[in-house]
């Protein structure tokens, strides 16, 4: 089995995508450690930046189909030039990156916990860097609370910046839900983020270092994008991070989620608009994200719970 990688041509086109202009390379091969590892953070500050984290697909297309297939994955975010995915797709392609630029990398699947008590099943992807025998944690898939740098898998839990305030670390340890809380191996990687330092750890995702392969996502993207159980078919979710141009550092984060969309700046929330109608909705994803459907993405979206209600007033 063959994992995707990118041609010269791809690599190029795709740095042009996350508007990498400058210091960029399109080999580590003759980098050394550190360096590897500081153009990985760029990588990640860039794309997660210029690639946006979103379900849009499942909504506002009449086939609501999303493939893995690297070839399309490729056409939709870097040829589009505005248009993103979710774990599955941006990690995907973002893998196919790193390896073709030299790095060695395997995928892994995790659990999500979505404000719930415990763990859903497996529908989230990261990618794990191996870079001078230290394994790091890679996520450009992720949205809201996503960590926005290379995180190294270690016990010691280092607690690591996040977007200011904000601060992530990865602890070892058993899920609450677990039943074998004797046997070592049962433990999983937990990544956790807290809105500042005076917050409480909250877990967002538990993962496992082993590698999942193309068939696993396969139907773990099945499940997510067509159960009626999970938020991807119910709800229009839209994620940007917002990027200081000149210091290079992420600031914050576009969020469009069902009928509002905020921004998230520094912990406080700046700026924030309620949708009264699809076309709200479809304005903001153009004006905002970059994003434009034709009129057969409104027609696609029309009658599903995902849908923009127009309030109807009565006098």
């Amino acid at each position: 089995m063959t994992h995707p990688t990118l041609n010269p041509t791809q690599i190029s086109q795709y740095l042009d995508r996350i508007r990498l202009t400058s210091g960029r390379y399109e080999s580590v091969t003759d980098l050394s450690p550190k360096e590897s590892l500081d153009y990985l953070s760029r990588l990640m500050r860039y794309h997660l930046s210029a690639v946006p984290f979103e379900n849009l697909t499942l909504h506002y297309t009449h086939h609501r189909r999303v493939s893995l297939d690297a070839d399309d994955l490729f056409e939709k975010i870097v040829g589009s030039g505005t248009r993103g995915g979710y774990c599955m797709e941006n990690n995907t392609l973002f893998g196919a990156l790193l390896r073709s630029l030299g790095y060695r990398l395997h995928s892994a699947g995790a659990r999500v916990k979505a404000g719930g008590a415990s763990f859903g099943g497996w529908s989230h992807m990261i990618n794990i860097v191996n870079i001078d025998g230290q394994r790091y944690v890679v996520d450009v898939g992720f949205g809201a609370n996503c960590m926005i740098e290379p995180m190294k898998i270690d016990r010691a839990g280092t607690i690591v910046p996040n977007l200011r305030p904000a601060s992530a670390r990865i602890i070892r340890d058993y899920l609450p839900e677990a039943s074998n809380k004797q046997d070592e191996d049962q433990k999983m990687w937990i990544y956790q983020h807290r809105n500042n330092d005076e917050s409480d750890w909250v877990d967002i995702y538990c993962f496992t270092e082993l590698e999942f392969l193309p068939d696993d996502y396969k139907i773990m993207s099945l499940y997510t994008s067509t159960s009626p159980q999970t938020f991807f078919t119910q709800m229009v979710v839209c994620v940007l991070l917002l990027r200081d141009a000149d210091k290079e550092e992420l600031k914050g984060t576009m969020i469009l989620l069902g009928n509002n969309l905020k921004a998230r700046i520094d912990g406080n929330t700046n700026t924030s608009k309620a949708f009264e109608s699809e076309d709200d909705r479809l304005e903001c994803l153009k004006d905002t994200f970059g994003i434009v459907f034709d009129g057969s993405g409104k027609k696609a979206i029309k009658g599903t719970a995902a849908e923009v209600k127009t309030q109807a007033f009565s006098m």
